[in-house]
């Protein structure tokens, strides 16, 4: 029988690579395990600004974060043969000639400690190894973060004893959103003290597109969008969410376009946005109510005797109103 998981023998780290681009997130099967390390250093750093100020209080210079700095190096062992050591020869080539990724030698790493895993793109510097005169190769190198849509990701590294996954649970189940707006889901890991780490897809990224770590929807476009929510560490459980993108609201329409009424009598107005499939919420406002109401429907009374304005604006989007003037009279 197959062992369910692994530990950590002794204080090893488990390295692992995947040769992609910067602005999508391996999937859980393309991670490539080559070596676990015996000697790592490990270092995130943040360069700071000096925001000194004459009214700085304290005698003290002030500093601000600006970027944050990563850096990987260590030595590792590997089998001269099998799956590992050609892992290896193929990153070793990938560093030497690395046109997969633009003539950068770039690759996306994951370091798992028994109590966190580190993900992040790197430039890898430096990669030595030994010949293989044994059934064991060695390797050392150096690697630095870059540019990536994702930054640094830090996980919890899975218990060997927990739960395997069983359900995810996304919340909300369905979200409508404006053009432009944005969202963070919520995804639950069943059963209680299983690996809660998540990556998020959607169906249609030009309609609703999602960070697949953090789970941000960003509404791009009218339409309609599945998202995804899967286990990091067992893809095949899965929960979606419906989001509904509606457009923006670009002007209102309003009829009639003024109003003549007598005191105490009423009249209708009929407004509606555009385009089509826009937020409809619309509220409305008179600028003298001594001199005529309106109501949340657009039902205008006369007050009393004198001209005043109704506007009309939409509710999703402020900046969008129209103006109706009204003339009351006597009765």
């Amino acid at each position: 029988m197959a062992c369910k998981k692994l530990k950590f023998p002794g204080k090893d780290v488990v390295l692992e690579y995947v040769i992609g681009c910067s602005d999508e997130l391996p999937a859980e099967i393309d991670w490539l395990r080559f070596g676990s390390l015996r000697t790592k250093e490990f270092e995130i750093s943040w360069d700071t600004a000096d925001a000194t100020d004459a009214d700085s209080v304290g005698s003290l210079r002030e500093n601000l974060a600006t970027f944050q700095s990563m850096t990987i190096s260590g030595d590792g062992t590997v089998k001269a043969s099998g799956a590992g050591a050609q892992n290896l020869i193929d990153l070793t080539k990938h560093v030497a000639n690395p046109v997969a990724t633009g003539g950068q030698p770039a690759a996306w790493l994951r370091m798992t400690f028994p109590d966190l895993t580190f993900i992040a793109y790197c430039l890898i510097s430096t990669l030595s190894r030994s010949a293989p005169y044994d059934d064991v190769t060695t390797y050392s190198f150096e690697a630095s973060a870059t540019a990536s849509d994702f930054g640094l990701i830090v996980e919890d590294t899975p218990d060997a004893d927990a739960p395997d996954p069983a359900s995810i649970q996304v919340v909300p189940e369905t979200l409508t959103l404006t053009v432009g707006e944005g969202f963070n889901f919520e995804g639950v890991v069943l059963p209680v003290g299983a690996p809660q780490g998540l990556r998020w897809t959607s169906s249609a990224p030009s309609v609703a597109a999602v960070n697949q770590v953090s789970g941000e929807v960003t509404a791009l476009s009218a339409g309609s969008a599945t998202i995804t929510a899967a286990s990091s560490v067992a893809p095949g459980i899965t929960d979606t969410a419906s989001v509904t993108v509606v457009p923006l609201v670009q002007g209102i329409t309003v009829s009639p376009t003024s109003v003549s009424v007598e005191e105490g009598a009423t009249q209708q107005l009929t407004a509606a946005v555009s385009p089509v499939g826009a937020a409809s919420g619309l509220v409305y406002e008179s600028a003298a109510p001594g001199i005529a109401t309106v109501n949340s429907t657009g039902l205008v009374t006369g007050v009393a005797a004198g001209t005043t304005t109704v506007k009309i604006t939409s509710a999703a989007r402020p900046s969008v109103s129209v103006t109706v003037p009204v003339t009351v009279t006597e009765a």
